[in-house]
């Protein structure tokens, strides 16, 4: 009884089990989470399933929703009558009714991601795909459908409309021919069709549950809008026919009476060759109104051909001829537009065997109003697209010859960027031949084009160029190679440029592409050519450009230029202009960001003046940070560029599309360091060991922290700011401070003049503030103040020689001298006895004024825009003589700082010894200041030049009162100036 128990028991438990089991397996919670985890195995698509319930006789899902490819399904309720243990364990999908409503699919605006194409296999497994269609349709369990039911809507795109779909049907089993029946009707928001009606048959026989005869499709689509005069009928018959002799498919596309497209081919059991034929005959008309509201382009094609091939398709054959126009192509790509309409007739004679493409004939023309060019074989080739290598029966005949008759360079457009074109058509001559196991096209007659004019983002940067291209381009399995040879650019017969180029690639993943070039150009005539000047202020020059580079993932590029022979017209400048070398390296990382580094020397007669920037660039955001250095950096010579930097200037180019104003840095950021060992201007301003920093921001470039040694014991430090505020009138604005500490301006003025010693020889402390504004960097109207103070030095701005006029007098000196000493006597003043007579005065007092040793001289410089300073508050104490006074500095155009007129007035006051000369010559007023000092009642003037003052009417005044007698005095100015060769007033 025990024992009976306990079996009772275990049998009790493992029902109960089972039980549980078979509950929990009905379950739908358990159902859900088995068929979620399924699907979450298969990431190609995203399913979600609300709830599962599958019973004995039937399987209900909801809220089930797939996306793949921007594709979104939403089926509500999907209701599937079958047994479900006959699914399961006989592998039999009986489906008694399947139903779902309320579905709907989204379409997505852009087709989804690419997928892979497979390419030709190697030992032909491409070669079988298309045999045994029906075969590979066969299922791997038993089915049967007895009805379908399904209705739901389609989305399109864009907001292009909306269609409703029903799929009705059934009766597909062995033995018999099941059909479904598809009616779709589409509302279109479309001025050209308002609506679409497809009704559509498919039908399928089954010799037995898992095998398929015969497919049949029918589909009827008529579009209905108000540009229609009635409406479109699209007529598609397909079908799939499996006999005792082989596969049979054809296809047959008609719009109305008129056949648009005819597909036909058999494919044998047996070994024998299968045949197959084509034709078509369409324009777009006939599919846009069926296309949901995408535009084609115009387009009409008419040809006919044959197929055959082996019964495994490891060899197919195609012969044809094809013709037809295309017009219309900015509805795929807007810079397509310049293509126009295209002619085009094809005759070919193709073979494939295995990855071997044959092409024994290949005839194609191409025009559009007038012929454009042709392509015809000279002999049959091979090539094969797994080895990648060609064969031909000839090696040293040509294999393609191709004549561009006129090509219009608008075709160019679509691959040409930012860049636009204009010009002739093109013509020329190319030929392929074979090359070891590859091939090299060559031109055979120049690809020329006159006329060209090129343009960037609508402005005009070449203009009325005649080119002619040489090259070839050659092919092997192991490498590639492209060489330019001889590629002039003329404009009206003159050369403009030379350009010779190689390029070639390694074959491989990877490999970098190498380039070298040599350009050469006639800098005037290249100037013209990019101005659209005949006579640029440029008047000579020659320049030469050198190149080596390697594109791969990080790219290299090296060039050496070298401009020589510089000559400008005279009316810009006067003089040597530098020839200028310069050595480019730039390493170009894959993210953009560029390394570079540039030394460029400029040469003057042998005196070398050099500059290297070195740095990196970063193309987004746009930054550089770059250090500036020169070992010897001679201004003259950057500025003797300024005559070429004006002839490369010119008139501004000629734009096309308007611009605002942007600064010449625009959106960049960054620092550019200076390091300058030796910085000399115009042999009179030396400093040593210049720092700084250059900070650019989209508003701003700024200058930090500039110091420098001026002289042998001089300082100097600057900085200043340029801004941009396009919103401003004018847009560019400007400040800048520099201060110098025990500057020498000694060296200054014996640049300006070697023959005579300076005209201030001390060392000052120099502050100076300038602020401007102006339309561009080049255009800016500076003014400002400098502050000048010196605490010892001898001053030489009153240049006076009274004694050297009186020994230049001739008879004169002597009879004034003499005149002197007589109205001494006459007179009988003897209160001075250590001054002997009124020329002694005049020649020591003026020896005095000449070269004052002071104790402190200061003067303020308010400079305009023009380059004209007024001086002010010009003061200068010395033991014995005070100066205050004001002037002028006006800029002379085109000349130097030396050149510029200066004109002076001084207020002078003296004491002891100078003062003694004064009162004996008469011209000190008695009344003293309290450190002593008493005025000269004599007005003192010095005009001239930075370069050399002159002293004349100060010395003529001195004379003047060496003579002191009524009515003498105006005599002696005459005479004297009637000596020097002027007419008195």
């Amino acid at each position: 009884m025990k024992s009976a128990r306990f079996l009772l028991i275990g049998i009790g438990a493992l029902a109960l089990l089972l039980a549980g089991t078979f509950a929990l397996l009905l379950s739908p919670g358990f159902q859900t989470w088995l068929v979620r985890r399924e699907l979450a195995a298969r990431p190609d698509w995203h399913v979600t399933i609300g709830r599962v319930a599958a019973g004995f006789g039937d399987v209900v899902m909801s809220d089930v929703r797939l996306e793949r490819d921007g594709v979104r399904v939403m089926i509500p309720s999907l209701d599937a009558k079958l047994s479900v243990p006959n699914a399961l364990l006989r592998h039999r999908v009986d489906l008694s009714r399947f139903e779902a409503h309320g579905w709907t699919v989204e379409l997505p605006s852009g087709g989804g991601p690419a997928r892979s194409a497979t390419g030709v296999a190697k030992n032909g497994t491409r070669a079988t795909a298309f045999r045994d269609i029906l075969a590979k349709l066969n299922l791997p369990v038993d089915v049967s459908i007895a009805a379908v039911d399904a209705t739901g809507g389609l989305v399109l795109p864009d907001g292009r409309g909306t269609a409703t779909v029903a799929l009705s049907g059934g009766g597909v089993a062995a033995g018999q021919e099941g059909k479904l029946l598809l009616v779709a009707k589409a509302s279109l928001n479309d001025r050209a069709v308002k609506a679409i009606e497809l009704h559509g048959v498919l039908t399928a026989t089954m010799i037995d549950p898992r095998r398929f005869s015969r497919f049949g499709l029918t589909l009827n689509a008529t579009a209905f809008g108000v540009a229609q005069p009635g409406p479109v009928r699209l007529d598609v018959t397909a079908d799939l026919d499996r006999t005792a002799a082989g596969e049979h498919c054809s296809l047959v596309v008609a719009g109305g009476q008129r056949q648009l497209l005819r597909l036909e081919a058999g494919f044998p059991d047996a070994k024998g060759p299968w045949r197959g034929s084509w034709q078509v005959d369409m324009r777009d008309g006939d599919f846009t109104p069926f296309m949901l509201g995408r535009a084609l382009p115009k387009f009409a094609a008419q040809g006919e051909g044959n197929l055959d091939a082996d019964a495994s398709l490891a060899a197919i054959h195609a012969v044809g001829r094809l013709k037809g126009s295309i017009a219309g192509l900015e509805v795929l790509r807007p810079a397509l537009s310049a293509i126009g309409q295209v002619n085009a007739s094809a005759d070919f004679d193709l073979a494939q065997r295995g990855s071997i493409l044959a092409v024994t004939k290949l005839e194609v023309a191409i025009a559009a109003d007038h012929p454009i060019g042709t392509i015809h074989t000279v002999q049959p080739f091979a090539f094969d697209v797994v080895t990648r290598k060609l064969s031909a029966q000839d090696a040293d005949r040509d294999l393609l010859d191709a004549n561009l008759q006129a090509v219009p360079l608008a075709w160019l457009g679509p691959f040409l960027g930012a860049y636009s074109a204009k010009g002739t058509d093109v013509t020329g001559e190319l030929v392929a031949l074979p090359r070891a196991d590859g091939i090299r096209v060559r031109s055979k007659a120049p690809l020329v084009v006159h006329g060209l004019s090129v343009a960037r983002s609508g402005r005009l940067v070449a203009r009325n160029l005649d080119v002619s291209v040489n090259g070839s381009w050659d092919y092997t399995p192991q490498a590639w190679q492209a060489e330019l040879s001889g590629v002039t650019v003329t404009r009206r017969d003159r050369p403009v440029m030379l350009l010779d180029a190689k390029a070639g690639c390694l074959a491989g993943p990877n490999q970098a592409i190498k380039a070298t070039g040599l350009v050469s150009a006639d800098v005037p005539m290249l100037l013209a050519a990019l101005r659209g000047e005949d006579h640029g202020a440029l008047i000579r020059g020659e320049a030469t450009i050198e190149f080596a580079g390697s594109i791969a993932a990080e790219k290299q590029v090296q060039a050496r230029v070298t401009v020589k022979n510089l000559a400008v017209e005279p009316r810009i400048g006067a003089g040597a202009v530098p020839a200028l070398s310069a050595d480019l390296r730039a390493d170009i990382a894959p993210g953009g960001e560029v390394t570079l580094n540039t030394p460029v020397v400029l040469d003057v007669a042998g005196r070398k003046t050099d500059l290297t920037v070195a740095g990196t660039i970063t193309p987004g955001p746009r930054a550089i940070h770059a250090q500036v250095t020169s070992g010897n950096l001679v201004i003259d010579d950057l500025k003797s560029l300024l005559p070429v930097v004006e002839a490369l200037r010119g008139p501004p180019p000629t734009t096309l599309v308007g611009n605002a104003p942007t600064p010449p840095w625009p959106n960049w950021t960054g620092t550019l360091n200076l390091q300058l060992r030796r910085v000399l201007y115009s042999n009179m301003l030396e400093m040593n060991n210049v720092v700084g920093t250059l900070r650019l921001s989209p508003g701003e470039f700024k200058l930090e922290g500039v110091r420098a040694g001026v002289g042998e014991t001089g300082s100097a430090k600057a900085s200043g700011a340029l801004t941009f505020n396009s919103a401003a009138t004018p847009a560019y604005a400007a400040g800048a401070d520099v201060a110098l500490s025990d500057f020498d301006l000694a060296p200054f003025f014996h640049a300006s003049n070697p023959k005579q010693p300076p005209i201030v020889d001390g060392k000052f402390v120099i502050t100076t503030h300038l602020t401007g504004d102006g339309p561009a960097p080049n255009a800016l109207r500076l003014t400002g103040t400098s502050d000048l103070t010196s605490k010892g030095g001898v001053f030489r701005g009153m240049p006076a020689n009274v004694g050297n006029l009186v020994e230049n007098s001739g008879k004169l000196a002597s009879w004034l001298a003499s005149a002197g000493n007589a109205i001494t006597s006459l007179t009988g003043r003897k209160d001075y006895d250590e001054i002997t007579s009124r020329s002694q005065a005049a020649n020591e007092l003026a020896k005095l004024l000449a070269a004052i040793p002071y104790d402190q001289l200061s003067l303020v410089l308010a400079t305009d825009a023009g380059h004209n300073a007024a001086i002010r508050q010009f003061t200068l104490i010395s033991p014995d003589i005070r100066l205050s006074g004001s002037g002028r500095i006006t800029h002379v155009p085109g000349g130097s700082v030396a050149d510029d007129s200066v004109t002076l007035e001084y207020q002078v006051r003296a004491r002891g010894r100078p003062a003694d000369l004064m009162k004996y010559l008469g011209v000190l007023d008695p009344k003293v200041d309290e450190l002593g000092y008493a005025g000269c009642t004599i007005p003192v003037r010095v005009s001239g030049t930075l370069a050399q003052l002159d002293g004349t009417e100060l010395s003529n005044r001195l004379v003047a009162l060496a003579v002191e007698k009524t009515g003498l005095t105006e005599k002696a100015v005459d005479w004297i100036n009637r000596l020097r060769g002027k007419t008195a007033n």
